[in-house]
């Protein structure tokens, strides 16, 4: 699989060695994560939520996911959903240039204090 993608593609999407790529996707966790109906899981949760999400984050779609999620959790009846789309943060919560990957590594920043501030904020609303 990792063979297909172009060279530039393949770092974007996995940074290490094709070798460990293809088994990494071969993992019976990897598998199992595609047999996971996330609509269904989501409808259950009937707790406080706040939904976070970096902007620049290249490996899950904020809008869509955000969009999702909150349907979902409405629909399961769950009223309080309070959600954040971090400007200029990745998937991991750094603040970054791109989001892409082959950044992570670089950041010195491991999780930002700007989403440690908005978990927080909401834990001590909610809380009240």
């Amino acid at each position: 699989m990792a063979q297909m993608l172009a060279p530039d593609l393949r770092q974007f999407f996995y940074p290490g060695p094709p070798e460990r790529a293809i088994k990494f996707f071969r993992t019976p966790a990897f598998r199992k994560s595609f047999q996971v109906e996330p609509t269904e899981v989501w409808q259950d949760v009937n707790c406080p939520v706040l939904l976070l999400h970096g902007e620049l984050d290249c490996q899950v779609d904020a809008k869509v996911n955000l969009d999702a999620i909150e349907t979902a959790l409405r629909i399961g009846g769950n009223r309080v959903i309070e959600r954040k789309e971090i400007i200029q943060h990745n998937h991991l919560f750094q603040v970054c240039n791109t989001g892409r990957p082959n950044e992570y590594a670089n950041r010195q920043q491991t999780f930002s204090p700007t989403t440690l501030k908005h978990i927080s904020d909401f834990c001590l609303a909610i809380t009240k």
